[in-house]
């Protein structure tokens, strides 16, 4: 398909006349994350970086740090999480997933973790009890009964 110069033109101008109009530049402005998201998105990236070079310690607090300031912050419970699991706390890895998941009580990841921690920790009834809510989340997941 060919595109010639005027269509190229069109596109542009009405792109730049639709986003010049008051209601559609206020809800781009409302989008817009403050500073303080953008600076514990930058500690997440952060810790994360430290967590897979295998700096437990280092990674440990920093999502520490990121909890002190916002503490419903799921993804930085769920991150601490796993890193306190890779350093062998699993106890407080436990503690921290458990946070993760009243925070966002469907999300599969943070209950597939908690599921990980049963099983490190052979509480197999535990982990047997959330791959059963797992299935009940999402009853197309197959591997869900096989894990079960």
């Amino acid at each position: 398909m060919k595109i010639d110069r005027l269509s190229c033109f069109f596109f542009l101008f009405f792109t730049c006349v639709i986003s010049l109009l008051p209601g559609v530049s206020s809800a781009l402005a409302q989008t817009r994350p403050s500073i303080e998201q953008v600076n514990i998105e930058k500690k997440l990236i952060e810790g994360k970086k430290f967590a897979m070079l295998g700096d437990w310690e280092k990674a440990e607090s920093i999502f520490k740090a990121i909890l002190s300031e916002d503490v419903q912050n799921s993804v930085a419970n769920y991150e601490l999480s796993r890193t306190l699991a890779a350093s062998g706390k699993l106890a407080d890895a436990l503690a921290y997933i458990r946070k993760a998941i009243r925070l966002e009580p469907d999300n599969e990841w943070y209950l597939l973790m908690e599921a990980d921690i049963h099983e490190k920790n052979n509480d197999l009834f535990s982990s047997m009890g959330i791959y059963d809510q797992l299935i009940q989340l999402r009853p197309d997941r197959a591997h869900y009964y096989e894990m079960l």
